[in-house]
């Protein structure tokens, strides 16, 4: 499982830029809930680079990921990544988040790694605060 802001990301499909450019659609990516922070799944990296890598070789500036590795491959990529319960409770952060969090900072003050204290402290702060809402001037 990959982590992020402290607990598990969530896979999805995205459409990707790739080198060349090409344009991959249906890529699995594991995205973060809590900060967007998004990645392609690692269990497919080397079939994405490949795809961009042949794609760009041959000229071909747009194709679909799962013509290529298959409808079965995706599907076991994604059901691989459980739904997250921030999206089922449509939250920006769950209690255990907190928690997670809260843990780590006490482990950062333990070994007295100030830096990482501080990291952590300004991530629990942003996602513990409500969104800022854009305001008309």
């Amino acid at each position: 499982m990959d982590f992020c802001c402290g607990m598990t990301m969530v896979a999805s499909l995205q459409n990707v830029y790739a080198e060349g450019p090409v344009f991959i659609h249906d890529v699995p990516v594991l995205v973060c809930p809590t900060c967007n922070r998004w990645h392609v799944a690692p269990a497919v990296t080397l079939d994405f680079t490949m795809i961009a890598h042949n794609c760009a070789a041959d000229g071909v500036r747009e194709a679909n990921f799962r013509e290529f590795v298959g409808e079965d491959r995706v599907r076991e990529i994604l059901e691989a990544y459980p739904p997250d319960e921030r999206v089922l409770l449509e939250k920006r952060y769950i209690p255990d988040q907190i928690d997670a969090l809260l843990d780590l900072i006490n482990l950062a003050r333990a070994v007295g790694d100030s830096d990482w204290e501080e990291e952590l402290k300004v991530r629990l702060k942003a996602i513990t605060q409500p969104p800022a809402v854009p305001t008309a001037e």
